[in-house]
């Protein structure tokens, strides 16, 4: 039996899956057999702490996990069984799982390893590391989608419209070849990736009995964002009996490559017994509700919103910001917000959606505003912390062999951090001290003018070189090692912070796990993937007090909402893009393509369908007032011609 509710975004529908766990454990049910899927680790980390905070004394573990965690997990717990079906996988006991960092250096490699890779792919118009992460890209989301990676290529080929460009047609068929040796890479190191993760659970754990017996009821929360396998898995536990409670959000789904809100809707629609939340009895968010309703059908006539919307005396009606120049735009949506905040609200009440989150706006909203700006992130490179730039540096002079060198302003950086220097004694400390001949820092007695950096901060540069020579006549460590051992003899009074300790514990270990996976890694490559920014880490919580500026589709997934919302650029071609991205279509790769040319046609479809529902969640994230900004010019003078804020206005009228 399946008892589905279907609510609007934000509108409660998370509320109501805690309130059906509440009514199970009250039935007598214990808490070991129910299997909750959150839609993101966050959600699930929330509704963790929702729970534990209204059941004290709760028997039992708590198992909210989203999808992949879930088919992960069951992996493992079946791993003999599963080893009995695919000999081919690692034989050892829980092989390690790739991050996104490791899957792009295993692309890198099987690439690398192919004579054909690099005249294939030479002038295809996408760096080295773009082109990885789209071959990764294109295999995860055809793997939750249950289709085999020897069929990525077929089907990319039937789907690009001209038929006549045999290059591209040669490329978009090499993406299966890239995909297979990739993963024959992954299982060479005795390694899984993610993608393998999901196909294994969609064919294998699917069909175990004993599977069947670990659960008995399960809670779908934003079952929109699911993927093929997971409907599968989902339609199969109806089949065995279980019992399933699902939420399904309006108007929401096109945040994720692998979701398919076609198929959950229809899922939803003809598999179960649903019913309607209400939706809230604030008079300014029912408001906002209506204008989302509307701009949402008037850009895609086909969009579906089952719910009521109620007829209201006073619309909310969006505000035009306009102005010259994308400059003259920030600025002018920065005296709006002035008054805002001269009227008291607060500055993480207000944020700005934009299809690029461009740093020179952010230092036009900070100048003009006097207010931090933060740009949230799913996952943030590490390279991006000063600290890890500051230890990349000294590995670099650690080992002049390799024939890298920090440029002037690295090593600035890592003389500034390291040391405790203000920017201009770093520099004047650099200046002197940095040997580009020698490849080397030079001894204190190369500075021309020590009282200018202080006696104190000579002596601990003067360790910091004593410490690079004496490592250099002994054996070379590895970098997790080098950098355990570095922090401990010279950092000790430097790093004062704990984040700052935290983060050195995480690129070691990130280090770590990168050499037992990849016996064989060298330094220098490790070296070059941090420096790329391939390696990141889930970012940190937003914090208070803060300036929001956001993507769409980052501010949707991460849950965010505000009182005031500002559509920047609104008439950027950026807010709706194609589904062809480089080298492949995600859509593609989905069961819901039917089969025929990705050309003009479709693509105008689906932009339609992505944006209604953009704009569509984005409005109902708002409670008091949405604002639009517009430039007549684009950022390299040409004519704005988007019509996207004359269709929102237009949707807008009484």
């Amino acid at each position: 039996m399946i008892e589905s509710v279907i609510g609007w975004p934000r509108g409660g529908l998370t509320a109501a899956c805690l309130a059906h766990y509440r009514q199970l454990l009250a039935a007598g049910v214990l808490a070991d057999r129910i299997v909750w899927i959150a839609p993101n680790q966050t959600q699930a980390a929330q509704t963790i702490v929702q729970l534990e905070a209204q059941l004290e004394g709760l028997a039992g573990p708590l198992r909210v996990e989203t999808f992949y965690s879930f088919a992960n997990r069951m992996l493992a717990e079946f791993w003999g069984e599963v080893l009995e079906q695919e000999p081919e996988l690692p034989a050892s006991f829980e092989p390690p799982i790739l991050d996104q960092a490791q899957m792009r250096y295993c692309v890198e490699r099987a690439c690398s390893l192919c004579p054909d890779h690099g005249a294939l792919f030479e002038a295809c118009g996408l760096s080295d590391e773009r082109l990885w992460d789209q071959i990764a890209s294109a295999a995860w989301v055809a793997s939750t989608a249950g289709i085999a990676i020897e069929a990525i290529g077929n089907r990319l080929r039937s789907a690009w419209p001209d038929g006549e460009d045999e290059q591209r047609l040669a490329r978009l068929a090499a993406i299966s070849c890239c995909g297979r040796r990739t993963r024959q890479v992954v299982l060479g190191a005795g390694a899984l990736d993610a993608g393998l993760v999901v196909e294994l659970f969609g064919r294998v754990i699917n069909d175990l009995e004993a599977f069947w017996q670990d659960f008995d009821h399960l809670i779908i929360d934003r079952i929109e964002d699911s993927s093929a396998v997971a409907l599968e898995f989902y339609r199969r536990s109806d089949e065995r009996q279980k019992a399933l409670f699902v939420a399904y959000t309006v108007g929401s789904g096109v945040g994720l490559y692998t979701a398919l809100p076609r198929s959950a809707a229809q899922f939803v629609a003809r598999r179960s017994h649903f019913r309607y939340l209400p939706a809230p009895a604030d008079a300014k968010q029912q408001a906002m509700r209506r204008l989302a309703d509307r701009i949402a059908r008037q850009i895609d006539p086909q969009f579906k919103n089952p719910l009521p919307v109620q007829e209201l005396a006073s619309a909310a009606l969006p505000v035009l910001i306009e102005a010259q120049t994308t400059v003259e735009a920030a600025e002018a949506m920065a005296g709006t917000i002035q008054q805002l905040l001269k009227q008291n609200v607060p500055p993480d009440r207000l944020a700005i959606v934009a299809p690029l989150t461009d740093m020179g706006l952010v230092s036009v909203l900070e100048a003009a505003l006097d207010v931090p700006v933060q740009v949230p992130r799913s996952h943030t490179a590490l390279v991006r912390h000063p600290l890890v730039r500051a230890l990349l540096s000294a590995l670099e002079l650690a080992h002049p062999e390799w024939g890298l060198f920090p440029s002037f302003g690295e090593a600035r950086l890592m003389l500034g951090l390291l040391l405790g220097l203000d920017p201009v004694r770093a520099e004047l400390l650099a200046a002197d001290g940095l040997d580009p001949v020698g490849r080397c820092l030079r001894g204190r007695d190369a500075v021309r003018y020590p009282e200018r950096i202080g006696f104190a901060a000579l002596d601990r540069y003067q360790n910091l070189v004593d410490w690079l020579d004496l490592y250099q006549q002994g054996s070379a460590l590895p970098p997790d090692h080098l950098w355990s051992t570095f922090a401990s003899d010279l950092l000790s009074e430097v790093l004062t912070e704990p984040a700052d300790w935290q983060l050195l514990q995480e690129l070691i270990a990130i280090v770590r796990r990168f050499r037992r996976t990849f016996c064989q890694i060298q330094p220098r490559v490790l070296l070059h993937l941090l420096r790329s920014g391939q390696v990141t880490r889930p970012s940190q919580r937003l914090a208070p007090g803060r300036l929001v500026l956001s993507t769409p589709l980052t501010f949707i997934n991460q849950g965010l909402a505000a009182d005031y919302q500002f559509w920047f650029d609104i008439t950027s071609e950026r807010w709706s893009r194609s589904s062809w991205r480089g080298l492949y279509n995600h859509r593609v790769l989905t069961p819901e393509w039917d089969g025929t040319p990705y050309g003009a046609a479709h693509d105008r479809e689906d932009r339609a369908f992505r944006l209604s529902r953009t704009l569509f969640s984005l409005c109902c994230r708002t409670s008091a007032g949405l604002y639009l900004v517009r430039s007549s010019l684009g950022a390299r003078g040409e004519a704005n011609t988007g019509l996207l804020d004359q269709q929102i206005l237009t949707a807008a009228r009484p």
